[in-house]
């Protein structure tokens, strides 16, 4: 799987490799095959567009993910998109660090490509449970990485 990141905001990232990391443990536990997968950082204001267009919502959000996975194209490409903006927002708002916001909100719509929805509260309760596992999962690889030998 490759994964890109794409960043059209000014805001720097210091560890992009925890990000694809995240996207790519929320996809495998999830045994969901895609060839492509685009993590696109931006504004508010770009959010809003995309939010506007294609799910006739009139207003930011925090992630949009949308699989382009079918039968007719062989390779099967997916976007997540992530309001850096929003993101902030909820960081100071939930008191926790942005870079683990953009972490939640990464594994969030790698659920969503995965075929997870949040429209009920049984369904964001099963979603906050994937979340958090995935949790584990990168932190208990990042002991394994981190250990003093």
């Amino acid at each position: 799987m490759n994964i890109n990141i794409i960043n059209q905001t000014d805001v720097s990232f210091n560890n992009t490799d925890i990000i694809k990391k995240a996207a790519f443990l929320t996809l495998k536990q999830n045994n969901k095959k895609i060839d492509e997968l685009n993590i696109i950082f931006l504004s508010d204001k770009e959010i809003k567009k995309i939010n506007s267009k294609f799910l006739n919502h009139r207003r930011a959000t925090d992630v949009i993910a949308f699989d382009y996975s079918n039968d007719i194209i062989p390779e099967k490409v997916a976007d997540i998109f992530i309001s850096v903006d929003t993101a902030e927002k909820n960081s100071k708002r939930y008191s926790i660090p942005f870079e683990t916001e953009i972490l939640i909100l990464t594994v969030h719509g790698s659920l969503h490509i995965s075929g997870f929805d949040d429209k009920t509260v049984e369904e964001k309760r099963t979603m906050s449970e994937e979340t958090l596992y995935i949790f584990k999962l990168l932190s208990d690889d990042n002991k394994l990485h981190t250990k003093s030998r």
